[in-house]
């Protein structure tokens, strides 16, 4: 017999050839415990284990193997990424009870539970990081959840510079608040032929002119939020001029 911690189950013996009633014995109380009444015994599933159930009448005894397993609580996700005020929906799929999980927030400043039975509504309050676990018995399962905030401005590391054609220049951009979810930026050039960047923001200038260079960072709404001051222009002069340089800066 195979029954789930928690759980209760009824075995009846049948006695022919006397009148009396069974003994109702369990080797290990530990994984199952008995409540006898008469012929009939109700077991008790307490720990995960294997364990024998004995009835005898007279010289006769019989057994059955007990076998107790842990509730199995399966989570629709494990991981959830989210904004702060948003809020995520974790549903548990439970085998071997039809009791409802209980729902813990490890972390109740970061995210707030609102539950019915097996399902709960997780609502992000600021960002962080908080463990919500699902227990039901001695079974329990977590989801990790990561709040972050949405990206509220990106700095640039210059306003100005200068730079002689065929030269390189770093560019740096900072995205806050810290917390923010995409911390990397994109780079753009209006004019790939006068002035080009890569990923890492290394600036090459080809030649005389003016263009413009844009930082963005991308979050999880998919929307663009520009640097404060995202004109980035950079004037490269001919060689034929006396003044060999790239000027760039930050127009609001």
């Amino acid at each position: 017999k195979t029954i789930y911690v928690g759980s209760s189950a009824t075995i009846k013996a049948t006695v022919t050839g006397s009148n009396k009633k069974a003994t109702w014995k369990i080797q290990n109380s530990k994984v199952a415990t008995i409540k006898a009444s008469g012929n009939s015994v109700t077991i008790t599933a307490k720990n995960k284990g294997t364990t024998y159930l004995t009835a005898t009448v007279d010289k006769t005894t019989v057994k059955c193997k007990i076998t107790v397993n842990n509730v199995v609580i399966t989570l629709n996700t494990t991981k959830i990424e989210m904004y702060n005020d948003e809020s995520n929906i974790i549903t548990a799929t439970v085998k071997g009870s039809n009791k409802s999980v209980s729902w813990i927030s490890s972390n109740s400043s970061v995210a707030t539970l609102k539950a019915t039975g097996n399902t709960v509504n997780v609502i992000a309050k600021k960002s962080g990081k908080a463990k919500i676990s699902a227990k039901l018995e001695n079974t329990t399962v977590t989801c990790n959840v990561y709040v972050y905030d949405y990206v509220t401005q990106i700095t640039l590391n210059t306003t100005e510079h200068q730079m002689y054609p065929d030269e390189k220049f770093r560019m740096t951009a900072t995205v806050y608040p810290p917390t923010a979810r995409y911390k990397d930026v994109n780079w753009s050039v209006s004019d790939t032929s006068i002035a080009t960047i890569d990923t890492l923001g290394n600036v090459t200038g080809y030649k005389a002119g003016i263009v413009t260079i844009t930082a963005s960072a991308k979050d999880l709404m998919e929307f663009l939020l520009i640097a404060n001051s995202p004109y980035c222009r950079k004037w490269i002069p001919s060689h034929l001029t006396k003044v060999h340089m790239i000027y760039i800066s930050v127009i609001s």
